[in-house]
């Protein structure tokens, strides 16, 4: 069905959302056949009618794969341009090889015999040290096409690949080609004991003594969160147990102390996975390791508590996430409320009185400096006695230069008694 939407113009997409909106449940049948006239309907709601239509479409994905017979690769193979442009020095005659190889392969989700592929291994695992990325890249396609294909026969194959594809995160170039080649090879070849063996090198790419790049660390880290989610939803041998759990759980503990805050945050990504897993067996054995980070680093077993299901804050609530140990800070709607709350003042005080100077306009002042004769004198008593106080007031109230130039010329212009301007 989504098939045919695809194709619609994107008017009539829109024509049809329209429709959609203003009937979004199906029509009751009005006709029925004789043999469920006395059985009664049942209405289904629009999430169960999407989930029950992709369950269907699953479902038949399976039977297209299963009735889908094999590629035979190496049968198939020779009769491509792959055997001699493959062996060119062009990097473009090499990704064209490539391209050939992968065309090969059949139709996505790959389908591929067994057999010997050793020689074919040896070959794209030199191409994975090409200068050109575009080369690196077909080549990682051509490996995970491989082990997505085949599958777990050919592990033995795949495992020794792993300490030459992981480095290769520090290219960003080729960094998603990485992250691919890898997702295809977990699941559906590889298991969690073939990426966290205690003989494996693998894990010396998070050592930050041995691997100084971060992103080469990040990365990874992240492949195994992906991996953490994806488990037991495809391939075969994704299954994850409390033994993987445990261990994934004090590498990620351990990559909490990195200097780099990228590679961290991947480390806790790591850690959130495992305590949102599906599966209830392993919990426990994850929050037994991650409690012992309430002494050694209480500020990520916070971000913990906070990020997993039943640690989660309460969105509903007013400053849910402020921290408890945060000051309380005031709300207020002026400066002046401001100013009452951290001096003490009562709301219900009364205002003190202060003497207010009244601003002098630019209109009231001539040219020639003395003031307008219809100007109000009456409201300036305290310039008529203490001219040197308003002074002052003016100067810490006012930033305004012609309010203050107003009052020196109104001030000198009148002579105010026999008392002498003291600027």
């Amino acid at each position: 069905m989504q098939a045919l939407v695809d194709k619609l113009k994107k008017s009539q997409q829109s024509q049809l959302d329209s429709i959609l909106e203003k009937q979004p449940t199906a029509t009751p049948p009005t006709r029925r056949l004789r043999c469920k006239r006395g059985v009664q309907l049942t209405a289904q709601s629009p999430e169960e009618a999407l989930v029950a239509l992709k369950k269907n479409e699953e479902e038949e994905k399976l039977k297209r794969f299963a009735s889908r017979p094999a590629v035979n690769l190496l049968q198939v193979l020779p009769q491509t341009c792959y055997k001699h442009k493959i062996k060119e020095a062009k990097w473009s005659e090499k990704v064209e090889a490539l391209n050939a190889l992968i065309e090969a392969g059949g139709e996505q989700p790959y389908k591929i015999s067994n057999g010997n592929y050793t020689t074919l291994f040896h070959e794209l695992k030199q191409l994975l040290s090409h200068t050109h990325y575009l080369v690196c890249s077909r080549a990682l396609a051509a490996i995970g096409m491989l082990a997505e294909g085949v599958g777990e026969p050919i592990a033995s194959e795949l495992k020794p690949l792993l300490p030459t594809v992981v480095p290769l995160f520090k290219d960003k170039k080729v960094g998603n080609a990485v992250m691919s080649c890898l997702d295809q090879m977990f699941g559906n070849a590889l298991r969690f004991d073939h990426f966290l063996g205690s003989n494996d090198s693998i894990l010396s790419s998070l050592d930050e003594k041995k691997e100084k790049n971060a992103l080469v660390r990040k990365s990874l880290l992240e492949f195994l969160s992906r991996c953490v989610v994806s488990s037991g939803t495809y391939g075969s041998c994704g299954k994850l147990n409390s033994q993987h759990a445990e261990d994934l759980c004090k590498i990620a503990c351990d990559k909490l102390k990195d200097s780099d805050s990228s590679t961290r945050k991947a480390a806790t990504d790591v850690l959130i996975a495992l305590l949102n897993s599906k599966d209830e067996a392993i919990i426990p054995t994850v929050d037994k390791v991650t409690l012992s980070l309430q002494v050694s680093n209480p500020r990520a077993f916070k971000a913990l508590h906070l990020a997993t299901k039943s640690g989660k804050p309460d969105a509903s609530s007013n400053g849910a996430s402020r921290p408890g140990t945060a000051p309380f800070k005031p709300t207020t709607s002026s400066k002046a409320d401001t100013l009452s709350v951290t001096k003490g003042r009562p709301t219900t005080a009364p205002k003190s009185k202060t003497s207010s100077v009244p601003s002098v306009s630019a209109k009231s002042v001539s040219t020639s400096g003395a003031a307008d004769e219809k100007s109000d004198e009456s409201a300036l008593p305290s310039l008529w006695i203490h001219p040197e106080r308003a002074f002052l007031r003016l100067v810490s109230r006012s930033g305004g230069m012609m309010r203050i130039t107003g009052v020196f010329l109104l001030a000198f212009n009148h002579q105010i008694g026999s008392r002498e301007w003291m600027p």
